[in-house]
């Protein structure tokens, strides 16, 4: 018994191991045999590289799965083996005999590239030999020259690779397309595919067809550079909106490289066949705005796959094995082994090679590289990816299923475009404006010449002489602020004295015109006779206040606010167009700063309604004063309007508007001002220029003894450096007072013309008496006539009187 117990182990070992092997016996292995090229730093071999890593990801998933029951009841599992060509044709189709002639190898792979595949196809067509290519896109691959076609693809087929892409580029705005093809039998191919007539059918011409010799590097030899040379020029002359290049990495560097040299392009560029890890060796600044169409990119999120799920999950699963992401060609190798393993899972007889072949060319299925399905001619419909290289991103720009929501850009930026280049005179607009600045400047200048060279006149002391310069400085100042509004080269500092130059200077300009407005209508609105003395020291301690006012508040708004320069992108592809500004101050600031101004500009217009009375016209500044009111309110008013709206108006129409208000508004107030000025000194005006003939009346009346009116606007001392202005208010009571005398002496000697008939009156009749008298006697008329006399002497000094 206990010898028997012993023995259980034993059997139930042995009945294990006996399952194990005839489950190991049913379990068979198929097997997919390639021959590729993975040695060497050719773009072949990279290919080859990749395509392995591919495959080595569907073993992965296939192991995963666990072996699989097939239609004949068997289980199988799956795998592939590789045999080395080192990219040798010779040693390529050695390795296909041999992978044909081994009886463990059921099915077959293509090797990398439809060249090679084509050397292939004579063996494995007449043989009925399935053959999976992942990489062969020639239509010659599809023929049926050798018999029954068994070639298949995964790439779709050269005859459709390009032609999704065309409607992108007519409704872009293209119209034309030049074709340059490199000298290979599948370049040919792809840009042939595209005739006349089926450009047309997409709203496009063809312009013209060239070819470039194969490449393998891009540094190119001088005969190869001589008909790339000719091809760049050719292309150039048909006038094509896109240029169509269908070759490889190399070639289209070279190609590139020359219309860049020449800062030339078209509207377009669009290249065929190149793989993702080629254009990671193009130059950013050759790849940047470069179109392509490609069969994979491992950023584009299909629906999801029926073997791995959501597409992103194979970039993810490549990316963690690899440490990179997959290109196309790896794409490639995992769906030829996914492809292929699918057809024989559901075959009804999985090992002919026919009803495979038939099997697979039904497939319809979502895949990570989009919906897999073949045509009757055996040519795949995998969609193609129509891509742009953006800020040197890759953007999907179709089909809109994956695309990545970005435009196609069009045209093309060219590389002048996409550079900055800020300085101030780039535009012409702004060396026009520094023109009229530098102008109006001189004339300024001009002014304040003037004003120093006449400075004695009477015209000129009686507009105060000193506040007239700091006027014409304000002016100069305020011309000066347009130039720190440039169209594009902004600086922190720029900014910083874009305010000052605009605060200050409308200061200088209106506050000396009112400062001397204030000291007019003191001395007018005097009543009594005596003489006010308001000096030149006093009203600049007034101006001083007005600009502390200001300074105050430019400090406070260029540092408290956070002013600061910002750039304004017009154009995310165009950085020529981009410029810099100033950010705003804030609303507070902006509100302080103009009701500032605004209460300077009240100020004046009160002034000059004030002053509207006043005799003497060179006293008188109401209207100057009102009109440059009225001419500097217009034009803030517009500034601030241009302000507002700045977002919406383009940089060199703000810059000219801007230049126009500022420069306007200023020019015309300095003119007004001075213009009537200089006509005074030119016609000799003095400064008993009034509006009214009361002067006339004055001197008619015969007062022209009684000493000259004098009125002028400053009686200089300690050589001019402290004047005072005479009341013209006392001027005005001595006249009313010399007016009452007047009056009063023609009343008198009206009295006095009455009393001097009366007195004649009177003579008459003593005259009469004394007749009389002489009549009677000698001694009375002697008597009488003493006493006549001593009368009439008396009479007569009182008519003298």
């Amino acid at each position: 018994l206990n010898s028997h117990a012993a023995m259980k182990p034993l059997v139930l070992c042995s009945f294990l191991a006996l399952l194990l092997l005839e489950s190991i016996a049913a379990q068979q292995t198929i097997k997919f045999g390639v021959s590729l090229s993975t040695t060497g730093n050719t773009g072949r071999a990279n290919a080859g590289r990749h395509i392995k890593r591919g495959l080595e990801i569907w073993k992965d998933w296939s192991s995963s799965r666990g072996p699989v029951r097939l239609r004949d009841g068997q289980s199988y599992s799956f795998d592939f083996y590789h045999l080395e060509d080192d990219a040798n044709a010779t040693t390529l189709v050695s390795n296909y005999r041999r992978l044909l002639n081994d009886s463990s190898i059921q099915f077959l792979l293509g090797p990398v590239h439809s060249d090679f595949s084509l050397l292939v196809k004579p063996m494995t067509d007449p043989l009925r030999r399935l053959m999976m290519s992942p990489s062969a896109a020639s239509t010659l691959y599809f023929n049926t020259t050798y018999g029954e076609n068994f070639a298949l693809s995964i790439v779709t087929s050269a005859s459709r690779f390009l032609l999704p892409s065309l409607p992108y580029l007519r409704l872009a705005g293209a119209k034309s397309l030049y074709f340059i093809n490199e000298d290979l039998g599948i370049h040919r191919q792809f840009c042939g595919a595209i005739t006349p007539s089926l450009a047309l059918d997409q709203g496009l011409t063809v312009k013209g067809r060239f070819q470039v010799p194969s490449v393998d590097v891009p540094e190119l030899t001088a005969a190869d550079k001589v008909v790339f040379e000719d091809a760049v020029n050719r292309a150039l002359n048909s006038s094509a909106d896109a240029i169509v290049g269908c070759m490889y990495g190399a070639a289209a560097q070279a190609l590139l490289q020359i219309f860049y040299d020449r800062q030339v392009a078209p509207k377009s560029f669009i290249f065929v066949t190149f793989t993702e890890s080629e254009w990671d060796l193009l130059p950013p600044h050759l790849s940047n705005f470069v179109a392509g169409v490609e069969q994979y990119d491992s950023k584009t999120n299909w629906p999801s796959d029926v073997f791995i799920g959501p597409s992103t999950n194979f970039t993810a699963i490549y990316s963690q094995r690899y440490g990179e992401a997959p290109d196309e060609y790896a794409a490639f190798g995992a769906l030829a082994g996914y492809a292929l393993q699918w057809a024989i899972e559901n075959s009804p007889d999985p090992f002919n090679q026919a009803v495979v072949r038939d099997t697979l060319m039904r497939i319809n299925l979502p895949t990570f590289m989009g919906l897999y399905s073949y045509g009757v001619d055996g040519a795949n419909y995998l969609p193609t990816i129509f891509y742009q290289y953006v800020n040197n991103k890759r953007i999907v720009v179709g089909p809109p299923s994956v695309s990545s929501g970005v435009e196609f850009v069009y045209p093309f930026p060219s590389w002048y475009e996409r550079s900055s280049h800020v300085y101030f005179g780039r535009n012409a607009a702004e060396s026009v404006v520094t023109a009229f600045v530098i102008l109006f400047i001189i004339g300024s200048i001009m002014c304040a010449v003037a004003v120093v060279y006449f400075w004695s006149h009477d015209v000129i002391r009686a507009a105060s002489p000193p506040f007239l310069l700091a006027f014409l400085l304000g002016s100069v100042i305020l011309y000066l602020s347009v130039l720190t509004w440039p169209i594009t080269s902004i600086t922190m500092a720029i900014c910083h004295l874009r305010i000052w130059a605009i605060g200050v200077g409308f200061v200088l300009l209106f506050a000396p015109l009112i400062i001397k407005s204030y000291r007019i209508h003191r001395l007018w609105a005097n009543e009594s006779v005596e003489i006010i003395k308001i000096t030149n020291t006093q009203l600049g301690a007034i101006l001083a206040a007005f600009l502390l006012v200001e300074i105050i508040l430019v400090i406070l708004s260029t540092t408290v606010s956070g002013y600061a320069v910002e750039r304004v992108v017009v154009d995310p592809y165009r950085a020529t167009n981009d410029y810099d500004r100033c950010s705003s101050i804030g609303v507070g600031f902006l509100a302080a700063l103009l009701t500032y101004k605004a209460i300077i500009l009240v100020a004046g217009l009160v002034l000059a309604f004030l002053l509207r009375r006043v005799k003497y016209d060179l006293y008188n500044e109401s209207k100057p004063l009102a009109f440059a009111v009225y001419n500097v309110a217009f034009f803030c008013i517009l500034i601030t309007i241009i302000h507002l709206a700045a977002g919406n108006i383009e940089p060199s129409v703000l810059f000219i508007l801007r230049a126009i208000a500022t420069i306007g508004g200023t020019g015309i107030t300095v003119g007004t001002l001075f213009i009537s000025k200089f006509n005074y000194i030119r016609s000799g005006a003095s400064a008993l220029s009034r509006k009214s003939t009361s002067a006339s009346r004055i001197r008619t009346a015969g007062m022209q003894s009684s000493g000259s009116l004098n009125l002028s606007a400053a009686k200089h001392s300690n050589g001019g450096n402290n004047s005072e202005l005479a009341s013209p208010r006392s001027e005005s009571g001595k006249e009313s007072a010399l007016n009452a005398q007047v009056d009063s002496l023609k009343k008198k000697n009206k009295r006095l013309k009455q009393k001097v008939v009366s007195l004649e009156a009177k003579v008459s009749e003593l005259e009469a008496m004394l007749k009389s008298a002489e009549a009677e006697n000698i001694e009375q008329d002697s008597s009488s006539s003493s006493s006549s006399e001593s009368d009439g002497q008396a009479s007569g000094n009182q008519r003298d009187r």
